[in-house]
C-alpha cells in the first residue's frame, strides 16, 4: 500500500503543460506560491508532507522545500489540544516524520508549516471520521462497484483510488470523489469505478471518508487533470512542475489570510487488496 501512496500523490499533482503553435511574450513578472500538500491516514502510518514553490511555466527547475518546521496537532473530542508529532526528515520537497502516527476517530487534527523567513502556514482542523468498510466489489462491463454501508447519521464524502497492477511496471490508477447525496443512510449502497477492466489483474482499493473541504479540493483537481490529461509516469520530481490552477484546500497564510496551493486531508481509510 505504500507504492498506493505515493502514486496516488505523483498522479494527482503530475500536470502537463501544453504549448501552441503560435508564439507569444510571457508575463515575466512571476510571484512564488508555496505549495503544500499531504494526508493524514487512519490506522499507523509515516505521516508524509510535500512542500515547494512554483516555478514559471518556462522552468526547467524544480523549486522544493527543504528547510521548513513542520508540526502535526490534534483536538480531543473534550477539547483538549495537544502537539502530536513535529519531527521531520526532508528531501526534494518531501518530508517524513520520523515517527509513525495513529490518528484517533473523532479527534481532529491539523498541521503548521513554519518556513525559513517565519511565514506560518496552518491548515484547517480536520475531523477523523468513521471508517466505512468496503463491503463487496463486483464488475459490471467495465465498471467496478464497491459496495458500502453509508452512515446515515450526516453527509459523508469519500476519495476512492483503486491501483491496477498489470505487471511490475504498468500500474494504472483510477482515482474517483463521491457524495452520498444520493444514498445518504443506505445499508446498500455502491460506489462506482468506471474504466476498470476485471481481466484477472492484481489491485489495491482505498475508500476514504473525507471531509467536505478534501473532497472539493480532490474533486477540482480530478477536474482540472481530466481537462489537461496526465503523464504518470513523470516521477516524484514532476510533482507541482507546472504551477495548478485554482488547486486551493484549507491551508491559510497566517500572516496575510490568503489560501494556498495544496491541501491537508484526514483520511478515515478502508483497505483491500486483490
Amino acid at each position: 500500500m505504500n507504492h498506493l501512496k505515493n502514486t496516488t500523490i505523483v498522479l494527482l499533482f503530475s500536470l502537463i503543460f501544453f504549448t501552441c503553435t503560435e508564439e507569444i511574450t510571457l508575463n515575466t513578472d512571476f510571484e512564488p506560491q508555496t505549495i503544500i500538500f499531504g494526508n493524514l491516514k487512519s490506522g499507523t502510518h509515516d505521516l508524509g508532507i510535500f512542500i515547494a514553490q512554483t516555478v514559471p511555466v518556462d522552468s526547467q527547475q524544480d523549486n522544493p522545500i527543504n528547510d521548513a518546521k513542520i508540526s502535526l496537532f490534534t483536538k480531543s473530542t473534550d477539547g483538549e489540544v495537544s502537539l502530536v508529532l513535529d519531527s521531520f526528515t526532508a528531501s526534494a520537497g518531501y518530508y517524513q516524520s520520523t515517527d509513525q502516527v495513529t490518528p484517533v476517530i473523532g479527534n481532529y487534527y491539523w498541521i503548521e508549516v513554519t518556513l525559513a523567513d517565519g511565514t506560518l502556514y496552518r491548515s484547517s482542523e480536520e475531523k477523523l471520521n468513521a471508517i466505512v468498510p468496503i463491503d463487496s466489489y463486483n464488475f459490471v462491463d467495465n465498471t467496478m462497484k464497491l459496495g458500502i454501508s453509508d452512515p446515515d447519521s450526516e453527509s459523508n464524502f469519500y476519495f476512492t483510488s483503486v491501483s491496477i497492477y498489470y505487471n511490475s511496471s504498468d500500474v494504472v490508477d483510477k482515482l474517483v470523489v463521491t457524495s452520498d447525496a444520493l444514498f445518504n443512510g443506505n445499508d446498500e449502497a455502491f460506489i462506482e469505478i468506471e474504466d476498470v477492466f476485471n481481466i484477472g489483474t492484481p489491485f489495491d482499493i482505498e475508500l476514504s471518508n473525507v471531509s467536505y473541504n478534501t473532497f472539493k479540493f480532490y474533486e477540482k483537481l480530478l477536474i482540472q487533470t481530466d481537462a489537461n490529461s496526465i503523464d504518470d509516469d513523470s516521477g516524484p520530481d514532476g510533482l507541482f512542475a507546472t504551477p495548478p490552477v485554482n488547486l486551493k484546500g484549507n491551508i491559510l497564510n497566517t500572516s496575510n489570510n490568503k489560501t494556498v496551493i495544496g491541501n491537508f486531508g484526514v483520511l478515515a481509510t478502508s483497505e483491500y487488496s486483490e
